[in-house]
């Protein structure tokens, strides 16, 4: 992955977990198995973002 591809899947993520729908199902602790899968994946891309500096 380059560091722009790092960047843009950050960005589909992260609009994922903005809308409303995401947010209830978090707050309500009844996130889907995908759901779970986006944030961990959201939380290694931001891993990745700090180790390249971006």
């Amino acid at each position: 992955m380059t560091r722009k591809d790092i960047a843009e899947r950050r960005r589909e993520i992260q609009q994922i977990v903005d809308e409303s729908e995401f947010q209830e199902r978090r707050d309500e602790g009844d996130l889907t198995f995908r759901d779970r899968k986006l944030l961990e994946e959201l939380q290694d891309l931001e891993f990745l973002a700090g180790v390249f500096g971006d």
